[in-house]
């Protein structure tokens, strides 16, 4: 079968997970095509004609977004990011593959249309352990959003009455609130909890229904908070330095932070030996992600913060023993327990190879696609 694969955009991120993916859907049979980038209009059409698809996988894009997408192909959206979109509004695509168990386990799909649970997972040709000295404790590897500007925090957030509240009055009533929770839910169910604290001020207002709002109060916010709850309660909690934060350059924008930032990592090689330097890899948890498993590949031990969603369907400690595995934090009660592990290198060198080796089984992108790749053939 002819696969067409397509990232959002070009960027490092985008590019080498295409690759990856790519070699994962030939392994499963498919002849792969495609880019990072979406293709629209006559670039589109051109693609199909000279191509002849049978099915096209896009990240974060449905079919119903696609103006004059044939009918006849199959089409696959795979969900990492909703970028401000109600679930509702993910239509057209015959399967909808979902990065977060919690949007999958919210979504009514079309009929004819079926949802998958697709999960990150890593590729073993870009993360595997290398033989370099440790100069780092703990490295965290993300992005963060920039500080909260005051045209931002002034944004009126009602539908009818501007003066009713704003942007601010959501940030300084539920940001501490959601970093602090170790539970995590649809981004849906974070905008009806800002609607229900509207309703209960009596004033008959409904939140205004705005993209970019949406998104940073379902989004920008939850990210914020909990990477920033995690953060200072390690650095306050236990002995995490010298540490390194690698991501966009926003971290320089935070106080807290800036002494910390290593810069922006644009390749998978680069990505691997940052891991590598480092004895262990931090990551907020609630939730698996990205670069949990590529650290996991990398054989460095993965520190995250425990949730009781963790042995819940689509929960870490589903996919990986912990404690074994992978570390997680409880920061109600772990106060210590990283800098104890820290003082045990055989301990640490264990659990980073017991984790390497649960990926290299379980969590590659070949196993990851398994079940997608039976159900588009399935589908003809």
């Amino acid at each position: 079968m002819r696969l067409a694969l397509f990232m959002p955009s070009d960027t490092p991120f985008y590019r080498g997970l295409f690759g990856s993916l790519q070699k994962a859907f030939e392994r499963h049979g498919f002849t792969v095509r495609g880019r990072c980038g979406f293709l629209e209009g006559k670039r589109l059409n051109d693609f199909i004609a000279e191509y002849s698809p049978n099915v096209f996988f896009e990240m974060n894009r449905c079919k119903a977004e696609i103006d004059g997408f044939p009918e006849k192909i199959t089409h696959v959206s795979w969900l990492v990011d909703l970028s401000g979109r109600k679930l509702e509004a993910i239509r057209g695509s015959e399967l909808v593959c979902f990065f977060s168990s919690e949007w999958m386990a919210d979504y009514l799909p079309e009929k004819g249309c079926k949802s998958l649970w697709l999960p990150p997972a890593s590729d073993p040709d870009n993360y595997f352990p290398v033989s370099i000295p440790k100069t780092f404790e703990s490295v965290f590897v993300g992005h963060i959003p920039k500080p909260w500007d005051q045209k931002l925090l002034e944004r009126p957030i009602c539908f009818r009455n501007s003066a009713a509240a704003t942007f601010r009055d959501v940030v300084e009533t539920f940001e501490t609130r959601w970093g602090e929770q170790d539970t995590i839910v649809n981004n849906d169910r974070y905008l009806q909890e800002v609607e229900l604290w509207l309703e209960s001020r009596g004033r008959g207002e409904t939140l205004h229904d705005d993209a970019t709002l949406r998104y940073d109060i379902g989004c920008r916010i939850i990210r914020t908070a909990r990477r920033k709850y995690f953060l200072d309660w390690l650095l306050r909690n236990e002995s995490v330095e010298p540490m390194a934060i690698f991501g966009g350059e926003n971290w320089k924008l935070w106080d807290d932070y800036a002494r910390l930032y290593g810069g922006e990592l644009g390749t998978p090689t680069e990505l691997n030996e940052a891991f590598n330097r480092s004895k262990t890899v931090i990551h907020e948890g609630v939730g698996p992600h990205f670069r949990v498993f590529d650290a996991m590949l990398s054989g460095v031990p993965v520190v995250v913060r425990k949730s009781v969603q963790d042995r819940e369907f689509g929960g870490l400690g589903t996919m990986a023993a912990e404690g074994e595995e992978y570390i997680a934090l409880d920061v109600g009660q772990d106060r210590g327990l990283l800098s104890e592990l820290l003082r045990h290198p055989e301990t640490l060198r264990r659990i980073g190879e017991n984790g390497r080796n649960k990926a290299l089984a379980q969590h590659t992108w070949y196993h990851r696609l398994s079940e997608t790749s039976e159900e588009i053939k399935k589908r003809g």
